[in-house]
């Protein structure tokens, strides 16, 4: 009992010598905020400064440069090397004869290839890699073109890493392009970082009385060193940004011919490699859409509605109240309004201390604020929805998990719709209700009830099935009563 007693007194002494006082705790929160804003902004300035230059486009001609189309993209895209780039491989690697593209049916996507010289000695070493995908898809003597895609993001991500590094080491080779920052450059910021780190190690340990608190300098100083990771990538050289000039101009110039949007893999026949370097700086979009080499991104998807195909960038909100039923806005919204009441309630006794007062405004308010705009959203969602006709892009299923019963929560997962109504190159990611989960697929044409608020789809028609507006018109009758999907209106008043 005696040794417990002495050391409750141990304990009691020691706590009372620290200076744990709001005055204290200012003190280092001030210090450390000082240090980290004159690091940031010196970082920030770093970051400025070793980004890639703009570059100005040469004048459009059609010659041809030395680079491969990978390289071509890399410098065309602000040293930025994408999933293009190993796409524009492929066909350049079918220009020069090693690999063979037939089409087999009407559709873009039928196509196979068949490798014809598969390790010629020219190749390079993200040429390998490229050749090297299609060894290992290849069953039999020929590949569908969509068979091309990984199975996998994760793999898919894998493997675009270890292309875009051959990629960026090629170009570093040839003086195209160099580290952001140098690896001398990163040793000094991280130590660098000692000093705002040691400073506030010594604010605290002063103001809170005990060697121990030094340990926050010690965190902030591994908060600022591991943010110096942040600045990767490539920047440009003279030689780069002479060839990136050149590229632009060549693609200024394919774009002057916009037949290469629609082009299939199955061109190159014809097109040579002219097709490749279009792939490469973005004009080939029927060949991006078509090949899939790097991972399937849930942000962006091609679409063809509106008469041409375009990139559209998936927009997913991660508002927590994204995708709520009226009903539930209702009950949430009365909920914070009755809250608002029931504060006034208890605090109507204590309304002559000031600061009771100040709080129950504050909280009042707040609640108030946020019961109002919820009713008014529901209301709004419930009376006058959306109603939009468009090509489905993506249907994914979020799921959450119950941490408590470690199994998957069916009733608490998400299913998002990207529908692309042809008004821009962004389309948002709505949800459907409960019920309407399972209803949608990809690339059907459909008809969807939204709301202008929370985003969930209510009511969703099928108005043609992916098969059907694909399909091309056989008989004279097929065609003209057939409707493809640039000629249908984009944003209808019909309530279903």
């Amino acid at each position: 009992m005696e040794r417990h007693n002495r050391l409750a007194a141990e304990l009691s002494a020691a706590m009372n010598s620290f200076d744990v006082s709001w005055s204290a705790v200012l003190h280092v929160a001030e210090a450390a905020a000082a240090v980290s804003v004159a690091w940031f902004v010196l970082l920030g300035l770093l970051a400025y400064r070793t980004k890639a230059g703009f570059v100005a486009a040469a004048p459009a001609g059609q010659e041809l440069g030395a680079e491969t189309p990978a390289l071509a993209h890399l410098l065309a895209n602000r040293w930025e090397c994408g999933e293009e780039a190993a796409e524009a491989t492929f066909m350049d690697m079918a220009a020069r004869g090693y690999i063979a593209i037939e089409r087999v049916g009407p559709e873009p996507e039928q196509a196979v290839c068949t490798v014809k010289n598969p390790w010629p000695a020219d190749l390079t070493p993200y040429e390998r890699t490229v050749m090297n995908r299609i060894q290992q898809v290849t069953v039999g003597s020929s590949t569908p073109l969509p068979a091309l895609a990984h199975g996998s993001p994760q793999a898919a991500e894998l493997w675009l890493r270890s292309f875009r590094a051959e990629v960026i080491a090629h170009a570093r080779e040839l003086g195209l392009s160099r580290s952001r920052i140098s690896t001398l450059t990163r040793i000094g910021l991280v130590s660098l970082a000692l000093l705002p780190g040691g400073v506030t190690a010594v604010v605290a340990a002063k103001s809170f009385g005990h060697p121990a608190f030094a340990l926050i300098g010690l965190i902030l100083y591994g908060l600022l060193a591991s943010s110096v990771g942040r600045l990767r990538g490539e920047r440009d050289t003279a030689a780069g940004r002479e060839a990136a000039s050149r590229w632009l101009g060549m693609r200024e110039y394919l774009r002057l011919h916009p037949s290469f949007a629609e082009l299939p893999p199955a061109a190159v026949t014809m097109w040579q490699r002219y097709l490749a370097y279009a792939a490469a700086l973005g004009v080939a979009r029927q060949v991006l859409r078509v090949l899939e080499l790097g991972p399937g991104d849930d942000h962006k998807a091609w679409s063809a509605y509106g008469g041409t195909w375009r990139r559209v960038q998936v927009r997913y909100r991660l508002r927590p109240s994204w995708g709520w039923a009226p009903s539930r806005a209702f009950v949430t919204g009365f909920g914070w309004l009755g809250w608002a009441a029931l504060m006034i309630f208890m605090t109507r006794q204590w309304f002559f201390v000031g600061w009771v007062v100040t709080l129950a405004v504050a909280i009042t308010s707040m609640a108030c604020g946020l019961g109002a705009t919820y009713v008014g959203c529901g209301l709004l969602d419930w009376l006058a929805p959306r109603y939009l006709d468009g090509l489905v892009l993506r249907v994914r299923e979020r799921k959450r998990f119950n941490p408590f019963a470690k199994r998957h929560a069916p009733w608490r997962s998400r299913t998002y719709l990207a529908l692309d109504a042809g008004s821009g190159d962004t389309a948002t990611a709505w949800v459907m209700a409960p019920e309407l989960r399972y209803s949608p697929s990809e690339g059907e044409l459909a008809r969807v009830q939204v709301g202008r608020c929370f985003g969930q789809v209510r009511r969703y028609e099928i108005m043609q099935r992916s098969w059907e507006w694909r399909r091309p018109a056989t008989t004279e009758a097929e065609k003209q009563q057939s409707t493809p999907p640039f000629q249908l209106g984009h944003d209808t008043p019909s309530r279903f």
